[in-house]
C-alpha cells in the first residue's frame, strides 16, 4: 500500500472518511506493457487480482504480482451502474 500511495516511511498522510461513494460497475484499464496479456487466461486472473481493491480511483496505478512478475495497470475510467443493473467485471 505505500508503494502504491507514493509514500515513504513516516510520511504525514490526512485521511478523511467518504460515505457517499457509489459502488462500481466498470473499470477500464490500461497496462503499461503488453506482457500481460501473454498470461494465459489473463482474464481470470485480472478479475482475482481486482478482488484485493476495496476501492479505485481514476489516474492512479494499481500493481498485481503474478507468479514472481509485478505488472502496473493505470485506472483510466470508473463508471457506476444506475441501480438494477448488472455488468462484468472485466470485458
Amino acid at each position: 500500500m505505500i508503494q502504491s500511495l507514493s509514500l515513504t516511511p513516516f510520511s504525514v498522510v490526512d485521511v478523511r472518511l467518504t460515505t457517499t461513494t457509489p459502488p462500481g460497475s466498470a473499470v477500464k484499464l490500461r497496462p503499461h506493457s503488453s506482457e500481460f496479456t501473454k498470461i494465459q487466461n489473463h482474464r481470470a486472473v485480472l478479475e482475482t487480482e481486482l478482488r484485493h481493491y476495496s476501492a479505485l480511483v481514476s489516474g492512479s496505478t494499481i500493481p498485481f504480482d503474478y507468479l514472481g512478475k509485478r505488472y502496473y495497470f493505470d485506472v483510466v475510467e470508473l463508471r457506476s451502474a444506475p441501480r438494477g443493473e448488472k455488468v462484468g467485471m472485466v470485458k
